[in-house]
């Protein structure tokens, strides 16, 4: 008896040890993170801002920290809790060793803010583990939106004064605010400022809810012309956003509009005929110079524009003129002749209206008086004499002269008293007296 009961203990010991060391043999799994990646099997490129429409493979990386491997469990990884795949692990290696589920199919990205990619572990729990809380991971991509708010010039690189008029010839930096409007921090945010061929680029991270300038170290020659400058964030649409439509802003730096300002009239010299006195009269034919004022921010080197009137008396022979150097803000006289002459049949005084129109686009309108000629009013000669000289044949006449402006005398007589007066001499001015001779004997008057 003694001896059967030596075995039977020693068979209880032999049990007990069998199932101690199934104990330490433990296992637990442990969900680290899920990921995007462009293409399958670790392939491509990691993705930390999918943009919508676009294709990506979900990965889920774990562990296991027990002593025993793991056998034939599944991991299932899912978008916005809709499954996207089921992955057979044959093997979770013991010792904090890694394993990688990886779904063998596509998915397309959704548009929208948030989207949460999560994995599960040991779906079913088929596994026993030590600790089943931490089988399951996620992770939520929040799309940014990056805002570009304003370009503008500075008289040194995140420095200096802001320049609102520039000025041809001179030397400025360009600069760029943009903002993120939502609290994800975004890293290497590509960028760009540009005007016409020149600028600069670089790459910047943000953080959320929060603005940033960026600026071109080397500064540009202001041209003169209309000129754009363009501010651009995400240039290469790398960061998944809201709204990709608020990613560039442009300030226009444009000459004009340009207005009629002033004009000037000049009766005589060059092709004018007008007597000089000051006023545009019937008859006359003037120059005139239109000066203009260009309300914009840039300078313009060159323009042209042409002169129009609705007034009927007015002829227009030369409408065309062009303007040059132009600074913003500042005048310019057209640079050669504008002509108009007044009809000679103007029937009182008035005000001709004219239309400039500059560069085929901006309108503006001036008025020039304009008179009828004056009639010069002379004093009439008196104290007319006629002496018969000794020939018999000629008649001198003399008289006193009244007028100081006159350009001369017309001398007329007739015959007989039922006759008709013709002009037979004209005198020169200031000449108070004519020698009408040939006369027959005959009755004159």
């Amino acid at each position: 008896m003694k001896r059967n009961r030596s075995i039977f203990l020693f068979a209880a010991w032999m049990v007990l040890g069998v199932v101690q060391s199934g104990f330490g043999q433990q296992i637990d799994l442990t969900a680290n993170t899920v990921y995007l990646r462009t293409e399958p099997n670790s392939g491509g490129r990691l993705i930390s801002n999918p943009l919508p429409g676009q294709h990506y493979y979900a990965y889920l990386d774990g562990f296991n920290t027990g002593s025993a491997a793991a056998n034939n469990f599944q991991v299932e990884i899912s978008l916005d809790g809709a499954g996207v795949c089921l992955v057979e692990i044959a093997q979770a290696p013991p010792d904090g060793a890694s394993f990688i589920a990886s779904c063998s199919s596509p998915i397309t990205w959704p548009g929208g803010t948030d989207h949460v990619l999560s994995g599960v572990i040991d779906v079913g729990n088929v596994i026993a583990e030590t600790n089943e809380n931490n089988n399951t991971v996620s992770h939520t991509f929040s799309q940014t939106d990056l805002v570009a708010e304003r370009v503008y010039l500075r008289t040194g690189p995140n420095s200096g004064d802001e320049v609102t008029i520039p000025i041809t010839g001179q030397s400025y930096y360009l600069h760029f605010d943009w903002r993120n409007d939502t609290p994800v921090i975004v890293s290497n945010v590509g960028w760009e400022i540009s005007l016409r061929s020149t600028g600069c680029s670089g790459a910047t991270g943000i953080g959320g809810n929060t603005g940033t300038t960026s600026w071109c170290d080397s500064p540009i020659v202001w041209p003169a012309g209309a000129v754009s400058i363009l501010g651009t964030v995400d240039r290469n649409n790398d960061v998944a956003e809201t709204d990709d439509g608020n990613n560039w802003v442009a300030k226009d730096f444009l000459p004009g509009p340009h207005e009629y300002f002033s004009h000037a009239v000049y009766e005589i010299g060059g092709i004018a005929n007008g007597d000089g006195d000051g006023r545009v009269e019937s008859g006359e034919t003037v120059e005139l110079v239109v000066t203009v004022i260009n309300r914009g921010t840039q300078s313009d080197d060159f323009a042209y524009g042409t002169i129009s009137t609705s007034t009927p008396e007015v002829t227009i022979s030369d409408n065309n003129d062009t303007w040059t150097n132009i600074s913003a803000g500042g005048t310019a006289e057209n640079d050669n002749t504008l002509v108009f002459s007044v009809n000679s049949n103007l029937a009182q005084d008035k005000t001709a209206t004219f239309t400039l129109l500059m560069e085929d686009k901006w309108t503006s309108t001036f008025t020039v008086p304009i008179y009828v000629q004056d009639q010069v009013q002379l004093n009439a000669p008196s104290n007319l004499l006629a002496r018969l000289q000794g020939d018999n044949t000629s008649v001198e006449l003399t008289w006193q002269d009244n007028s100081n402006d006159e350009d001369g005398f017309k001398i007329e007589r007739r015959t007989g008293a039922a006759g008709n007066w013709v002009e037979i001499a004209i005198t020169g001015a200031n000449t108070p007296n004519y020698t009408d001779t040939g006369l027959l004997p005959e009755v004159h008057s």
